[in-house]
C-alpha cells in the first residue's frame, strides 16, 4: 500500500513539473506576443500621425496663394498641387 502511496505521490511531483516545464516554455512566448502587439500599435500610431502630418502639408500647398510668386515659384507649386490632387483622387488636374 505504501509502494502506491509513494508512486502517486511520484506521479503528482511529475505531473506538476512538467506543470512547470510548459509554464517556463509558455511565458517566454506570451511575452513576445504581447511585445509584438504593442509594437504593432506604435507602428499604427506612427503611421497614423505620419498620414496626418501629409494631409496637413498638402492642405498648406494646395491652399497657398500663388499670385505673388515667380513664375518658376507659381510652376514648382501647381506641379505640386497636381501631384497632390493625383495621389488623393487618381485623376489629373484641369
Amino acid at each position: 500500500m505504501e509502494n502506491l502511496w509513494a508512486k502517486k505521490e511520484k506521479a503528482e511531483e511529475l505531473k506538476e513539473v512538467r506543470k512547470k516545464e510548459r509554464n517556463d516554455v509558455r511565458l517566454p512566448v506570451e511575452t513576445r506576443r504581447l511585445e509584438l502587439k504593442h509594437e504593432n500599435r506604435r507602428l499604427d500610431l506612427q503611421q497614423q500621425e505620419l498620414a496626418l502630418k501629409q494631409r496637413n502639408d498638402d492642405e498648406k500647398i494646395i491652399n497657398m496663394d500663388l499670385r505673388g510668386m515667380s513664375e518658376r515659384q507659381q510652376k514648382f507649386y501647381m506641379d505640386m498641387q497636381d501631384e497632390i490632387i493625383t495621389r488623393r483622387f487618381g485623376g489629373g488636374a484641369s
